[in-house]
């Protein structure tokens, strides 16, 4: 066996030495029709669920800006970052967890 550390470009290049004949696809990638009428893709599964996501994200994000400022302004206790280290990892599960 050879092993080859690759780049992106060594990877095109090679797959244009194979002269593959791609095929092309057109319509709708997302919402393709399936045999039994179902729609499926990014628009139309789970979206109050990526609504949370998005939801509990932006409030780790927000906590974490927020803790980093007061960091920043050396006002932060050992009481504090511990309440912050807490906090923020059970939020991190619940978003992992949704």
């Amino acid at each position: 066996m050879n092993f080859i550390l690759s780049t992106p470009s060594r990877y095109v290049d090679a797959l244009k030495k194979e002269n593959v004949a791609w095929p092309t696809k057109t319509g709708d990638f997302l919402n393709e029709d399936r045999s039994d009428n179902i729609k499926q893709g990014a628009f139309s599964s789970g979206a109050s669920m990526k609504k949370q996501i998005k939801d509990a994200s932006g409030q780790y994000y927000a906590l974490s800006k927020a803790f980093a400022r007061k960091v920043i302004d050396n006002k932060v206790s050992q009481e504090e970052a511990a309440k912050y280290v807490k906090t923020s990892e059970a939020l991190l599960d619940q978003i992992s967890v949704m």
